[in-house]
């Protein structure tokens, strides 16, 4: 996909010391050695990135971190497509994490993904 930045509608808001893009990401962290990856949707991708491997840099729960931990040279991230809105952005998350094998214990991908965390959260909030 190309990008113009001419265009008023790719440039960013700012959100903190982040842009926030008018565009939704889903990305792909893989790990080199084993071809294993993790399938993730955001607003933001270089402030999850950070994150991750904040999370990486500390005992985290998870595979994902704990791979991470052992040697963060051997992963690298990768935009897998933009979509235009949060709906089609969380759609498309679980679709890639179904189609690229992500889903543990051959991928690093634990649940639904942010859909999944957000149904959840819903069903919480209605009890």
């Amino acid at each position: 996909m190309k990008f113009s930045v001419d265009r008023e509608a790719d440039r960013p808001s700012w959100k903190g010391s982040e842009p926030v893009y008018p565009w939704y990401v889903v990305y792909s962290i893989r790990q080199l050695s084993t071809g294993c990856r993790y399938v993730g949707a955001t607003r933001q991708p270089f402030n999850r990135w950070h994150t991750h491997i904040q999370l990486a840099n500390r005992p985290a729960d998870g595979p994902l971190y704990q791979a991470m931990h052992q040697n963060l040279d051997d992963f690298k991230l990768s935009v897998l497509c933009f979509c235009s809105s949060t709906t089609e952005m969380f759609a498309r998350e679980l679709e890639l994490i179904s189609a690229l094998g992500a889903w543990w214990p051959n991928g690093f991908n634990r649940e639904h993904g942010a859909w999944g965390r957000r149904r959840r959260e819903a069903l919480v909030d209605e009890s």
